[in-house]
């Protein structure tokens, strides 16, 4: 996928390959308990330069994830990527993104998603993009609905997070 420069709301962002000169501002917005509360435990808090080096390089050497940068003002804000299933589950993809706290709002996720899910279908051939939401995450279920994915189910205390269990909203979009 060719680098993408979109507009909302006066803001102008672009869509591209992670670089390893990200690294210091992915740190910069990904450090911040807002983001890795709604996140898996992998993405850690607190979020450090090695970490944001160490994910480059995973997302530059794995053939099991497309990832790219939200860029904004020439500084990562942001990522939003497709992890690949696999065995019978092998036309699925699980679609994953943060966007650092200053940038919640502005239509940059919304405008995103169907971007990615574009090249889910098209490029990469799969028929099922799907994300699995914490119930917390309320503003991302909203996002998600509004770029046309349905929920499929709710599982019931489907993941543990910071000392509690929590119930699991689970969307879908397949290629029309």
């Amino acid at each position: 996928m060719q680098p993408l420069f979109l507009s909302v709301e006066n803001h102008t962002f672009q869509i591209r390959r992670l670089e390893p000169n990200d690294a210091p501002s992915l740190a910069q917005h990904a450090n911040n308990p807002n983001i890795a509360n709604m996140l898996r435990d992998r993405f850690p808090n607190p979020y450090t330069e090695q970490d944001a080096i160490n994910f480059i390089k995973h997302t530059q050497e794995t053939d099991k994830e497309s990832v790219f940068a939200i860029v904004s003002n020439q500084q990562a804000v942001g990522s939003i990527g497709l992890m690949f299933q696999d065995d019978i589950y092998r036309f699925s993809a699980e679609i994953g993104y943060w966007l650092g706290e200053s940038y919640w709002g502005k239509g940059i996720i919304s405008t995103a998603i169907p971007i990615i899910t574009r090249h889910a279908f098209k490029d990469l051939k799969f028929n099922r993009v799907f994300a699995k939401v914490s119930a917390r995450n309320t503003a991302s279920m909203r996002v998600l609905e509004k770029t046309g994915f349905q929920l499929e189910g709710i599982g019931r205390k489907a993941s543990f997070k910071n000392g509690e269990w929590i119930d699991e909203y689970n969307y879908a979009l397949l290629r029309k």
